[in-house]
C-alpha cells in the first residue's frame, strides 16, 4: 500500500511540474477520463502499455517494480480515515449518509433485490454553468440464491 501511495505521489507531482491536465494523461493513455484519473490514483490498475506511456509522458523513470505495481489490482476504496477530511470527498460520504438508503430503496424498488455494480461502472463528471453534474451508470446485479 505505502508503495503504491509513493508511486501517486510521483504522478501527482510530475503532473504538475508538467502543467498537464487529467483530460491530457487520460487522452494520451487512450483511457476514459474518470477510469484513467482513477487508475493513476491507484485505484484500477493500468495495463503494461499505458504504464509504459504514463512514464514517458510524464518522465517518471519507473522501476520495473513500481511499473508492475500499477499493474496489480489495487485495495480500491482504500481511504486513510474512515470519515473523509477532503472538504469534496467528505461531501460524497455526505450524500451517502443522506441518500444512501433512499437509492437503495428505489434500485430495489426498479429492479429487485441487487446491487449496482462498481465493476460494470461508467462515471461522468461535467460542468453546466455553475453546478457540478456527477452521473452514475452500473450494471444491476441481482442477489441469488444458490
Amino acid at each position: 500500500m505505502k508503495a503504491r501511495a509513493a508511486i501517486i505521489e510521483k504522478i501527482l507531482t510530475a503532473k504538475l511540474e508538467k502543467k498537464l491536465t487529467w483530460q491530457a494523461i487520460t487522452t494520451e493513455l487512450g483511457l476514459p477520463l474518470t477510469k484513467g484519473t482513477a487508475a493513476c490514483l491507484g485505484q484500477m490498475p493500468l495495463t503494461q502499455a499505458n504504464v509504459d506511456k504514463l512514464d514517458e509522458l510524464l518522465g517518471l523513470n519507473l522501476s520495473a517494480i513500481e511499473k508492475a505495481t500499477l499493474q496489480e489490482a489495487p485495495d480500491r476504496g482504500s481511504l486513510e480515515a474512515l470519515i473523509p477530511a477532503d472538504p469534496t470527498v467528505y461531501r460524497f460520504y455526505e450524500f451517502l449518509l443522506i441518500y444512501g438508503s433512499t437509492l437503495k430503496q428505489l434500485i430495489s424498488e426498479e429492479f429487485g433485490d441487487g446491487v449496482m455494480s462498481t465493476t460494470d461502472f461508467d462515471l461522468v463528471v461535467a460542468a453546466k454553468g455553475d453546478r457540478v453534474r456527477v452521473e452514475m451508470s452500473g450494471k444491476f446485479m441481482p442477489f441469488t440464491m444458490k
